[in-house]
């Protein structure tokens, strides 16, 4: 998932945080001269523990390749005692500031999975519009096929991609609710597809992860 968080970092220039970071000697953060770190006119990005961490000058930070609010907690941590024992310098008259998270929104949750079966795209792409649900499929153009599922939970639809192959991975889901909801309307839709199959198909499950 993706998640994203305010520092109480006082307002810098992209020079001083790039100097912050890379004077810091964290071993689990990779910065400065080695690759995963990144600057440009407005954030620095780093990686921490396998997560993409992106810090802006204004104190807003973007966590993506979380599996938990306490994997993005995490990371931050390591963050904030890395700028701390870097020190950043705070604007004139402002005194000292111990870098801490402040606020923490969950921005998108992904989600990917399989069924044990092979799926009938071009029959689910006529269920799924059946339903009322947006979905294409043009093997041509794409070999899965894209559905927005509505979640009744007050977000966004969440986008499916679901694969021959039984692969299906969910996206953009704002709540764990949200994402739970797409997860088991998908399911009905391909229990549903599966009363009329085409050939024989394997009994359905899913195994699967969440990532970012």
């Amino acid at each position: 998932m993706t998640i994203s968080g305010k520092l109480n970092l006082p307002r810098v220039c992209r020079v001083q945080l790039g100097v912050a970071v890379e004077w810091t000697n964290n071993s689990k953060m990779k910065m400065g001269g080695i690759p995963g770190h990144r600057a440009f006119n407005n954030q620095t990005t780093v990686t921490v523990e396998s997560k993409s961490v992106k810090i802006f000058h204004n104190g807003s930070v973007h966590v993506a390749g979380c599996k938990s609010a306490r994997d993005f907690q995490r990371a931050l941590g390591i963050v904030c005692e890395s700028l701390n024992q870097a020190g950043i310098v705070p604007p004139p008259g402002s005194g000292s500031v111990e870098v801490r998270l402040i606020a923490v929104n969950i921005d998108m949750i992904n989600i990917s999975f399989s069924v044990s079966c092979h799926l009938g795209l071009v029959d689910l792409l006529q269920h799924a519009l059946r339903l009322g649900w947006v979905a294409y499929y043009d093997a041509d153009v794409y070999p899965g096929l894209k559905i927005k599922i509505p979640t009744h939970c007050g977000d966004r639809p969440v986008t499916a991609l679901m694969f021959k192959s039984g692969r299906i991975i969910l996206a953009g889901a704002k709540s764990p609710q949200a994402s739970r909801a797409a997860h088991e309307a998908l399911l009905s839709l391909i229990r549903h597809h599966r009363e009329n199959p085409t050939g024989p198909l394997a009994s359905l499950g899913s195994t699967g992860t969440m990532n970012g």
